[in-house]
């Protein structure tokens, strides 16, 4: 591109972002509108001096007069941001401009040749079919003005209304037709990009459902084993880093198989989903948990000593045992045993941490249930 053309285009492209088109034509539409009008006030200041130096003044005032009002149009938009307005601004003025220099020139001047530049305007600003009718409008206009103010035959030929009307409407026709098919195109390329978006998005959205499906259980959605083992380890050796301490539960239901047979399998599946429920509404959003068992739970507590994680473990504890199940008309309640170990030098990695833990909860197993076991002890007490 020429370098003197990249101050315009910067300027055009300004224009087009504050017109806040809604579109992609509307915003070729009014790029076009900016691209023509900025084209005409060169071309504009040139025939006005020329006019002057001519002595042709009402021609080059009438030129002066327009130029001056398309800027202020293209003005108009950035404040307004509202180009509608000065389309039908610049096309009236336009198409007055063109029949006043058409009625003033003098014999054999030629000017009303610059009618030619007004499907070019108004069609690309104005799509084919208005921009086709304001044209055809023009026209009419013109040979019954020349006709009034001059009569035809004494500025022009036959011979020359043949060559001009046929040449104008070739004019209208093509303007028409190229801009037609350019609205066309871009309404099927735009349709193309909303459909490759709207695919996109539907596959963003597929492939996080298949991510959560891939790390979460269905029927607690809570983290399944796989990515509870991943964020633990994660977690841990963190924890190990930058020393802080971290605390791992394994929280099993008592007696759940008996739930199972007594009340069903759906209400031991709402026993479990319950219990997740009440997991997430006791913890911290820092806090990992994760369904690694049938009834079994495990949970991992960041920045949490054993006796932090006792308090909160001893909570969930104790809100479960005030809430009663329903099941076919019989209220029954339900207990969990849970094994603690936190990260010492004796336990430092996963592994470690998990295999102290399991074997706490199996001694708040061993020594009545609903209890709370860690590593370090052997009870805590009954509740």
């Amino acid at each position: 591109m020429i370098k003197v053309l990249i101050p315009v285009k910067k300027f055009v492209d300004y224009i087009v972002r504050q017109g806040e088109c809604n579109s992609v034509n509307e915003a070729i539409r009014l790029k076009n509108f900016a691209w023509l009008t900025l084209t005409m006030i060169p071309l504009g200041i040139t025939f006005a001096v020329l006019d002057l130096f001519m002595g042709q003044y009402a021609i080059a005032l009438v030129v002066i007069v327009f130029e001056l009002f398309i800027i202020g149009c293209l003005l108009h938009i950035t404040v307004s941001h509202k180009p509608n307005i000065a389309y039908h601004a610049s096309n009236g003025l336009f198409f007055l401009m063109l029949l006043s220099i058409s009625f003033l020139e003098e014999k054999y001047q030629g000017k009303v040749l610059w009618v030619y530049t007004y499907p070019l305007f108004c069609i690309f600003v104005f799509g084919g079919k208005r921009g086709t009718l304001w044209s055809s409008l023009l026209f009419v206009f013109l040979l019954a003005g020349l006709d009034i103010t001059h009569g035809l035959k004494t500025i022009y030929s036959d011979n020359f209304w043949v060559r001009f009307s046929f040449t104008y409407f070739l004019v209208v026709w093509i303007t028409a037709w190229l801009e037609n098919d350019r609205r066309r195109y871009t309404a099927a390329l735009e349709k193309e990009r909303e459909s490759l978006k709207n695919e996109i998005t539907q596959r963003a959205q597929l492939e996080e459902q298949l991510t959560v499906l891939a790390q979460t259980d269905g029927l607690t959605g809570l983290y399944n084993r796989n990515h509870y083992w991943v964020l633990t380890t994660q977690e841990i050796t963190r924890s190990m880093r930058y020393d802080f301490p971290l605390t791992l539960a394994i929280i099993d239901v008592d007696d759940f198989k008996f739930v199972n047979d007594t009340y069903g399998h759906p209400t031991g599946d709402h026993v479990l989903q319950y219990l997740a429920t009440l997991f997430k509404k006791q913890l911290r959003k820092s806090d990992i948990i994760g369904r690694v068992g049938g009834e079994e739970f495990s949970m991992v507590l960041p920045h949490a000593s054993l006796a932090e994680a006792k308090i909160i473990i001893e909570r969930i504890h104790q809100e479960l045992s005030q809430h009663f199940f329903t099941s076919r008309g019989e209220k029954f309640t339900v207990t969990i045993s849970t094994g603690l170990c936190s990260i010492d030098s004796e336990h430092k990695d996963i592994d470690q941490l998990y295999s102290s833990a399991d074997k706490a909860l199996y001694r708040a197993k061993r020594n009545g249930k609903n209890r709370v076991e860690d590593c370090l002890s052997t009870i805590t007490g009954e509740h």
